[in-house]
């Protein structure tokens, strides 16, 4: 009985302590995944304006275009027609899609065999990851009450 309660007691106390720090650890991994992302985003934006700085500067039917799309300026004669765009997203963006967070193989086979449920509402939430902690010590507060001191005290 002893062995049982304690084993109770710590089916309770672990998850309540380990969960809601995977669930940190997570969240920065995705903040990392994410800021690799904008860093990835920002070195194609800086190459594009590298290429395009580069060929300002050595290829004049660049500047050509450039000052004819900016600056609207336009041989004498030409007849242009105005076409509006359909505005579209850019096509070079692709949307941040994190990967997840893969735990540690053994726990992924212990989590793998459990029912699934919604361990977070237990767990994490604040009220209820009280309430599994003061059980859970209570458990063990019992344990040590009932049996653990007998022993002491046979021996």
């Amino acid at each position: 009985m002893y062995w049982g309660l304690i084993l109770l007691a710590f089916a309770g106390l672990v998850p309540s302590i380990l969960l809601p720090q995977w669930r940190q650890y997570e969240s920065l991994k995705i903040a990392e995944q994410y800021e690799q992302y904008r860093l990835e985003q920002t070195q194609e934006a800086v190459e594009h304006q590298r290429r395009l700085l580069e060929a300002v500067r050595t290829d004049p039917a660049v500047v050509y275009r450039i000052a004819e799309r900016e600056l609207g300026i336009h041989p004498a004669g030409d007849q242009y027609v105005k076409v509006y765009p359909i505005p579209t997203a850019r096509s070079r963006e692709t949307a941040f899609v994190p990967t997840a967070v893969e735990p540690p193989q053994p726990i992924a086979r212990l989590t793998s065999s459990l029912p699934k449920l919604n361990y977070d509402n237990v767990f994490c939430h604040a009220d209820t990851r009280r309430v599994m902690i003061a059980m859970s010590v209570a458990l063990l507060c019992v344990a040590f009450a009932f049996y653990g001191w007998r022993r002491a005290e046979e021996a």
